[in-house]
């Protein structure tokens, strides 16, 4: 595949570039917000990412390592701002697919242009998966250094390994209490109560 191809939203978005992109039977996993790969049209089956060609299994069985996952959502960034310069105008669920590349970055400057592209996606009307604009807001307050305000956040140490606690379950991010259970659940998200126990026991896929 030539690195200098243009891809679509979609071979972009359903190539994906999160760690939990696939379970041990080869299917989709639920838990990676949205980075499925799905048929591009009806039932024509998409061409394979270079480096989803790999041997390697997928998934948490795989075990990509950090450094593998963010060279992984760096390629893809790179074709998203190709394909973005070429094009006029982005529709709804093209705004959420940029959200969602960039919010996979784990940087300040890939957070930012993920809020602006979900704020804009559902500022157009697109509402699907909304929560995913509190888990964007989390991250980018995170990375500034500051207590989250939606909860979907866990500890990660400098080495970029996820942090826990002596009993061995995973210890959500710092909070500042602005936001009730009423404007988590409006968005689609738990309760403060049931994401914190959920984000403690999630697997998280991370060498």
């Amino acid at each position: 595949m030539g690195e200098g191809e243009v891809w679509s939203f979609s071979r972009i978005y359903h190539s994906g570039s999160c760690k939990q992109l696939r379970e041990k039977s080869g299917r989709a996993s639920r838990n990676c917000l949205g980075y499925r790969r799905l048929n591009l049209v009806g039932s024509r089956t998409p061409p394979k990412a270079d480096f989803l060609r790999s041997k390697k299994p997928l998934g948490c069985g795989g075990r990509y390592t950090n450094k593998e996952f963010y060279n992984i959502n760096k390629k893809l960034r790179k074709r998203l701002e190709r394909l973005i310069k070429i094009r006029e105008k982005l529709s709804p669920r093209e705004h959420f697919i940029c959200a969602m590349i960039y919010h996979h970055g784990f940087s300040l400057n890939s957070s930012r242009k993920a809020l602006k592209y979900i704020r804009k996606a559902q500022g157009l009307g697109y509402m699907r998966n909304r929560g995913v604009f509190g888990s964007i807001v989390d991250r980018l307050l995170q990375l500034q250094g500051k207590p989250q305000k939606y909860g979907t956040q866990i500890v990660i140490l400098k080495n970029g390994e996820f942090k826990k606690s002596k009993n061995g379950k995973y210890i959500q991010y710092k909070l500042d209490g602005t936001i009730s259970d009423k404007k988590r659940v409006s968005l689609g998200l738990p309760k403060l109560k049931n994401l914190k126990k959920y984000l403690e026991n999630k697997e998280i896929c991370s060498n």
